[in-house]
């Protein structure tokens, strides 16, 4: 088979005649198998083909799209222009030849002939469209292979993420959509204070552990709240019908898990903003395939984002976030690994990432503070399961990190005890090793006249970094002094014995500094300490407590 100019409608029935002879019959393949590399100069002249012998062709190809001779074809450089401008035509037909092409790339497994493809100019965008497509014949194999893209570097470069920004988050959403919905929430702001807040507030009679006062009025801990986050520096007297809807499962009907069905429903058919509700989809139950290309676009999206402040925004701007966090406590790991890792990664690039993720209450989650729900302890059980991994504990530490200065995540955790939040937030960065009595030394000339210095050589089986070391004491420094220390009380003395001290004796420079400063807000507290002082003896450490409290008070940080 040549490219014969003279006479292109008889090369284009031959080719035609040939693809239906092959189409499904295993024995005329197998001839025809020795002649597949005759395809190769049709394919390098398509330039100076006709569009439908060139079409005619590809169909061959398609035909033995299976075969090993055909998918080596498929990685020659020189026919990748010719092949992709068959499957650039726009063709919405259900039998065209991009299936069975697209397919066989998918099959094939080789990323280098699908990078090969991808340098074709434009070939990105037909790749992106057809895993769009409406026929399932062919989504499948395309998402498959722009999964199969977001696994390598190179072929991520090729699919110019930033201007196709929009198709990635579509397809993201398109993906998440297809779970079971799970619980219907809405983002409501604190009608006094501007406050994105996790749970509907009750009014001043009632008796719920987590009613809001109607005089509440918290203190910010930074000045750097965002503008959807200001909270007043003064205290206002609120009515107390006032203080009542923030966020909170609704129920089918529309209406609020905890109040009456008829003004629930009301309520929802005054709400004309779309944007301020979202859904918790279970991603446990999407099949095993969506699953997979799920995970690989948000494990590859986290590597770009973190070397691309424009696709941050691009991504926050066309609201791909929006379908990112429900899934940390929606899916179990990796997939909710992943999807913590990539908001980890935006949120340091972002601070408009930041107040989305606080505004739809991540941080909360984390910390396993959550609104009773029929399916609260099963998502709460979910996060557990994501932090079980010391790199998942460190992606959630450094997430809190960022948000530990907004007013609006203390006011969410004020909804819950305090004991409980602190105790969480310990564990993020606690430090485990192995013995129970770590050896001692100390060092003659201490600090400032005399102070001793303490070191352990901690034999560490799980450890967190640097950067979530320093994240997370951030966090509990912020939680130790909010409001003047009102949470300080709620402090557990085993926390700071089995994760504070050790972090304090184990890291160095920075992350030392960090959780120094925590230890001197709650060891310098003496009715902290003075209620701690049994738990201390019980376990024969006061002496060490009261030397590391010494030394950590003398240190300036």
């Amino acid at each position: 088979m040549r490219p014969t100019p003279g006479r292109p409608e008889l090369l284009r029935e031959t080719l035609e005649t040939l693809a239906a002879a092959l189409r499904e019959c295993a024995t005329n393949q197998v001839a025809f198998d020795r002649f597949v590399p005759q395809l190769v100069p049709l394919l390098r002249a398509h330039a100076a083909l006709p569009f439908d012998v060139l079409r005619a062709a590809v169909k061959l190809l398609g035909a033995m799209a299976h075969r090993a001779s055909a998918r080596k074809l498929m990685h020659d450089p020189a026919s990748a222009e010719g092949l992709m401008a068959v499957l650039s035509h726009p063709d919405s037909g259900e039998a065209r030849p991009a299936t069975a092409i697209i397919t066989a790339i998918d099959e094939l497994n080789d990323v280098n002939t699908l990078a090969t493809l991808l340098a074709v100019p434009g070939a990105c965008d037909t790749f992106w469209r057809e895993s769009h497509s409406r026929h399932l014949a062919i989504q499948r194999p395309a998402r498959s292979l722009i999964a199969r893209a977001f696994g390598h570097a190179v072929c991520r470069k090729r699919l110019r993420l930033v201007e196709r920004c929009k198709r990635v988050t579509t397809l993201i959403a398109s993906i998440v959509d297809e779970g079971a919905e799970l619980e219907r929430c809405e983002i409501a702001l604190h009608p006094l204070y501007c406050i994105p807040l996790l749970r509907p507030l009750a009014t001043s009679t009632s008796t719920s552990p987590y009613c809001m006062p109607p005089h509440y009025s918290p203190s910010p801990p930074s000045l750097t709240a965002p503008p959807y986050c200001i909270l007043l520096p003064h205290t206002l007297t609120a009515p107390a019908s006032a203080c009542r809807y923030e966020i909170a499962p609704l129920d089918e009907a529309g209406g609020w898990k905890d109040d009456d069905p008829a003004e629930g429903a009301a309520a929802a058919a005054d709400e004309d903003d779309d944007d301020r509700s979202f859904v918790v989809r279970d991603a446990t139950a999407l099949g095993a395939e969506p699953a997979r290309v799920l995970l690989a676009l948000l494990s590859g999206l986290a590597p770009e984002c973190a070397a691309s402040a424009q696709l941050v925004e691009a991504v926050q701007r066309l609201g791909g976030l929006a379908s990112v966090c429900p899934l940390v406590c929606a899916a179990r790991p990796p997939l909710s690994s992943a999807a913590l890792r990539l908001l980890r990664v935006c949120m340091g690039q972002s601070e408009k990432v930041v107040e989305t993720v606080v505004a739809q209450g991540v941080g909360p989650w984390l910390l396993e503070c959550r609104e009773h729900s029929e399916h609260a302890d099963e998502l709460d059980a979910r996060v557990r399961a994501t932090l079980v991994t010391q790199g998942a504990r460190d992606d959630a530490a450094q997430l809190l990190g960022y948000a530990a200065h907004h007013g609006a995540l203390h006011a969410q955790l004020d909804l819950y005890e305090d004991d409980d939040v602190l105790h969480h937030a310990f564990g993020l960065v606690r430090v485990l090793y192995s013995g129970h009595r770590p050896r001692v030394h100390r060092l003659a000339g201490g600090v400032r006249g005399g102070c001793s210095l303490l070191h352990t050589r901690l034999q560490v089986r799980g450890n967190p970094s640097d950067d979530a070391a320093c994240a997370g004491c951030l966090l509990l420094d912020h939680l130790v002094r909010y409001r003047k220390g009102k949470r300080r009380h709620a402090v557990r003395a085993a926390d700071v014995h089995d994760v504070l001290v050790p972090l304090w004796l184990h890291k160095v420079d920075a992350a030392k500094a960090a959780a120094g400063k925590v230890l001197r807000r709650v060891l310098g507290d003496t009715l902290w300490m003075e209620g701690a002082e049994p738990y201390f003896v019980a376990r024969e450490k006061a002496r060490e407590m009261r030397a590391v409290a010494t030394l950590t008070m003398a240190i300036t940080y």
